[in-house]
């Protein structure tokens, strides 16, 4: 059994500091592309960083002017790396894709195309070790259970392996409610009472896998149980024993978690996480609590690796967007900050990847992208051996 969690420090009022001013130069510059048609993309600035337990203004944009951004583009302050194959090919999207198509030309992809070519390759790039994906924003309603889920969906997709997402909420999660496939009908509970089965000599990836749903995309769902006394049972100890008997038999684990970051499952999901994600909304409560959720991130000795290259992920409905110094207060804490589009499949009910907008599995390709890059870095969790070879 694991010993109770470590009380983390009180932060203060998270008084706004002094270098919390208006930046002396707009936060997202636009970068043209010249060579095709002067097309512009947000690309974020990092100016004089401020402190994490720092308040973030308290203004939330509701809209981006339009002549800054439309509708159909997305905002971010993450680029993939591009290569030269992701302007070999000639465009397929947009005018210049109905031109190529149509007279037989070979214009070059736009800067959109491209860095959705670049997100595809990122998302497919090789991981060094297994990799577990916490998502976690202990602010209820900030989406964590449809980005947890459309998260593991698109990497199975892209990277044409099984992914697993496991619902270690600490009361009655919704992700297997939310999954397109809802059977068989097991839950975390069902792999518990099996372990000693599961953990047997000779047990096969099959027998887990006869107990987790299996998504049209190929991801696999670990659903929890609808009796929320029995999650509310579960322990550290319990957690490990199954993320073990995930992460032995598949290469990345995508964690959904609760509300209650003093909660054993959520204490074990971001203490063995090699990457954070952070949904929210459009809310400066969304924003405090995530800093505030932050800050103890990083006074734990066995987390204080996830704020620097955490991602967070705005996803609001209604298409609200954060200020800009709202957005510089987020993105000087963390990796990477992304915005997703409104799209009614995730309003409500159950979720299917292949029933989203283009815009918007778009946007989630950008997520999965940076989420695969920070997976391909080296971790803190990495443990494999570095000998010569002889």
């Amino acid at each position: 059994m694991t010993n109770a969690p470590e009380r983390w420090p009180d932060t203060g009022d998270f008084s706004p500091p002094a270098t919390l001013e208006a930046p002396s130069r707009p936060s997202h510059q636009l970068a043209a592309d010249p060579a095709h048609g002067g097309h512009s993309i947000l690309a974020y600035s990092a100016e004089q960083p401020v402190p994490l337990h720092a308040q973030p203004p308290r203004t939330v944009a509701a809209a981006a002017p339009a002549s800054v951004v439309d509708e159909t583009e997305v905002s971010y302050t993450f680029t993939p790396q591009w290569r030269p194959e992701h302007s070999a090919t000639p465009a397929e999207w947009g005018w210049r894709g109905r031109l190529n198509r149509g007279m037989g030309l070979r214009m070059a992809a736009g800067i959109d195309e491209r860095t959705h070519r670049a997100a595809l390759s990122t998302t497919r790039s090789t991981f060094p070790a297994a990799r577990t994906i916490c998502v976690a924003n202990v602010k209820g309603g900030a989406g964590k259970t449809p980005t947890a889920l459309i998260l593991a969906e698109l990497l199975a997709m892209l990277r044409r392996e099984s992914i697993v997402a496991a619902d270690l909420n600490e009361l009655r999660g919704t992700l297997g409610v939310r999954a397109g496939v809802q059977e068989p009908a097991y839950t975390v509970m069902d792999v518990l009472q099996s372990q000693e089965w599961l953990r047997r000599p000779g047990s096969a990836v099959g027998d887990l896998a006869g107990l987790l749903r299996r998504q049209e995309s190929g991801a696999l769902i670990l659903a929890s149980s609808e009796n929320a006394g029995e999650m509310r049972s579960l322990t550290a100890e319990h957690c490990r024993l199954v993320r073990n008997l995930l992460i032995t038999r598949y290469s990345t684990v995508v964690l959904d978690t609760g509300n209650n970051e003093a909660a054993p499952p959520w204490q074990f999901g971001t203490g063995v996480a090699d990457v954070l994600v952070v949904p929210m909304r459009a809310a400066s409560d969304h924003v405090w609590v995530a800093g505030q959720m932050l800050e103890g991130l990083k006074s734990r000795s066995e987390t204080k690796h996830l704020p620097p290259n955490a991602i967070a992920v705005i996803t609001d409905q209604d298409g609200a967007r954060l200020d800009a110094q709202t957005e510089r207060w987020l993105a000087d804490r963390l990796g990477a900050l992304l915005y997703v589009p409104p799209d009614p499949e995730i309003a409500g009910g159950s979720i299917r990847v292949d029933r989203l907008s283009t815009a918007s599995r778009t946007a989630w390709t950008l997520v999965a992208a940076a989420v695969a890059e920070v997976c391909a870095r080296p971790s803190v969790h990495d443990c494999r051996p570095t000998q010569p070879r002889s």
